[in-house]
């Protein structure tokens, strides 16, 4: 098949083997140039501009292009619902094949619990039961957590954060999640990452990191302000020529 969705998802589920492809620098999809209604477009004549520059690796799809202009673009078909199935096929009809089915995301996710590795879970401390992934025990399997409240700074300014820690590691212990650490940050005023950070560091012995979590939970933000925390800790460490994730002003 030329679908670069089919074609692509079973090599990215292979260890090592995304780096030999040409990816989109803000969600991961292989690149590809002749479906401008599919997953990973992007025109020919910016591909082969990029390609001459040798920057092709830094190139954006159409769909992360548009979300870093601001405008609203869906990845994730919802299976929840139940018109879900009327609501699925009329959100195809629109996005057409832009629209990514949640069973495709879910192979991606299952390639974690195969390997060994360092899962840090952002969960939305303002949304808890809508940012709450319910399956997330079996997405991580037997690996270590670490759970991370998001948005504190949208809390009322009286707030106790000890108690929210306090709670929320009571709250992820009842749904069976057991972690290794529970923090709470704002990746809008970098409160509590570095200590969330130096937590990280401890805790990874090693280990290859995966940050997860639903949409809008602030994954991409977290990760820009854990890079720019770990470029100050190690000065020497080449931690600014990493490239930073795409964040949407949109949610």
């Amino acid at each position: 098949t030329d679908n670069p969705l089919e074609k692509g998802i079973d090599v990215m589920l292979r260890v090592g083997s995304i780096q030999k492809m040409i990816c989109c620098r803000g969600c991961g999809i292989p690149m590809q140039t002749h479906d401008p209604n599919n997953v990973g477009y992007v025109p020919f004549p910016n591909y082969l501009k990029k390609w001459s520059m040798k920057l092709h690796r830094r190139l954006l799809c159409s769909r992360c292009l548009e979300l870093d202009r601001g405008l609203l673009r869906p990845v994730v078909r919802e299976t929840l619902g139940p018109s879900a199935e009327e609501g699925a096929e009329r959100l195809s009809d629109r996005f057409k094949a832009n629209v990514v089915p949640a069973e495709v995301l879910e192979r991606q996710l299952a390639s974690i619990k195969n390997r060994r590795c360092f899962v840090v879970y952002l969960i939305d401390i303002c949304d808890i039961n809508g940012s709450f992934l319910r399956n997330i025990r079996k997405i991580v399997g037997q690996n270590p957590v670490m759970v991370i409240g998001t948005k504190a700074d949208l809390l009322p300014p009286r707030t106790d954060k000890a108690k929210v820690v306090q709670w929320l590691s009571m709250f992820v212990k009842k749904q069976g999640l057991r972690c290794v650490d529970v923090a709470l940050v704002s990746s809008t005023t970098g409160a509590g990452v570095r200590n969330a950070s130096w937590s990280l560091v401890k805790a990874r012995q090693g280990l290859d990191v995966f940050v997860i979590g639903a949409a809008n939970a602030g994954k991409s933000s977290f990760i820009t302000k854990l890079m720019e925390d770990l470029e100050w800790r190690y000065p020497s460490g080449n931690v600014e020529t990493v490239e930073r994730p795409l964040i949407s002003s949109t949610p």
